[in-house]
């Protein structure tokens, strides 16, 4: 059973006053401070333990990981309510740590879900994203039977030629292992009666994840962004 929880104690609001641009930005910088902030995990959670209460139900909740942290709904969908729910580096085990502040508390209208890729990154296999996913998918039926669910693929990583990046925050994920979860989100997708959105294919080329749509192999540039956006415009409209 799902609980309500209360607002957080002054501290904790003080603390959301603080670091509000940063999280309004989508970003994880303040401009109340002379050096960049990193949120960690702990202050945005606690952050929308504080913010929750006040958020109108019916909105659309996008729960990921940095690459949705990183999703830039105002611009991407100006005429949408969205909730942004992700948290860099979460892997599917970890959003099912915070399914009540990311999910059941909002009483969200649609849940837009994309997790897994840092599973792979962080040396799991296929098979626990996939669990971990249809678990995440089987409590949002249950404790918001009113939300329409959309399964997003997972998104490819660039596989070409290293020189054609500054960096790379590839690591362990391959083209190969998204694939293999991606097969299985369609299939369970079927299985559970939600909608699977396939986002990967706009993004990719015959290097994977068109060079030109990341910044670092893994995660989007603003062009990438925007190849994401109309996909998922299509399907929110």
């Amino acid at each position: 059973m799902r609980i309500r929880r209360p607002a957080l104690p002054i501290a904790a609001a003080l603390l959301a006053a603080a670091l509000a641009p940063a999280l309004l930005a989508g970003t994880t910088e303040s401009t109340l401070f002379t050096k960049p902030v990193q949120l960690t995990r702990e202050h945005r959670i606690d952050l929308w333990r504080i913010e929750n209460p006040d958020i109108e139900p019916g909105a659309i909740a996008f729960v990921g990981d940095s690459i949705t942290a990183g999703f830039p709904l105002l611009t991407a969908f100006p005429e949408q309510r969205t909730i942004n729910r992700g948290i860099p580096g979460d892997t599917s085990a970890q959003v099912l740590e915070r399914m009540q502040e990311s999910v059941y508390d909002l009483d969200p209208g649609i849940v837009v879900l994309m997790i897994g890729t840092n599973d792979l990154g962080h040396g799991g296999t296929v098979e626990q994203a996939v669990e971990n996913t249809a678990r995440i998918v089987r409590l949002v039926q249950a404790n918001e039977p009113q939300a329409h669910i959309l399964l997003q693929s997972v998104y490819p990583v660039y596989d070409g030629d290293p020189a054609a990046l500054a960096r790379s925050s590839v690591g362990l994920r391959t083209n190969d292992a998204l694939d293999d979860i991606n097969a299985a989100l369609r299939a369970l997708a079927g299985l559970a009666g939600v909608e699977y959105i396939d986002v990967n294919s706009a993004l990719r080329g015959p290097d994977g994840l068109r060079a030109e749509y990341t910044v670092d192999g893994l995660h989007l540039s603003p062009a990438g962004y925007e190849a994401a956006a109309t996909v998922l415009a299509d399907v929110l409209r």
